[in-house]
């Protein structure tokens, strides 16, 4: 086996997967859920700095409801430093004061 010059000079990243499962609820848990991810969550780690950012959901299956998270960070100081980052976000500590003060928002997170 060899291994290319491309292959060797692959710069490495660290990915995240977060997991939110839910369940269908009278109270739109799934639609209030998705719409705090990209209306307020994901610009805020966007503009941290992080990407690229990926959120994949399914509604019908097994384990379903749930919204899936990739998010890739260049390094593990960039991960820990994107948690500071979103602490410090007033727009987002606004919208997660409205969404983590109603009913609830998800089931498990992973």
């Amino acid at each position: 086996m060899s291994v290319s010059a491309e292959g060797a000079d692959a710069k490495q990243s660290l990915i995240e997967l977060t997991y939110l499962r839910m369940r269908n609820t009278q109270d739109g848990m799934t639609q209030r859920t998705n719409d705090f991810l990209s209306k307020a969550y994901l610009p805020a780690l966007q503009k941290g700095g992080v990407g690229p950012i990926g959120a994949f959901g399914s509604m019908i299956g097994e384990g379903s409801p749930f919204t899936l998270l990739v998010t890739q960070f260049p390094d593990a100081a960039a991960w820990e430093g994107a948690g500071r980052k979103l602490g410090e976000d007033k727009d987002l500590a606004k919208a997660s004061e409205t969404y983590y003060g109603g009913p609830l928002q998800f089931v498990r997170m992973e």
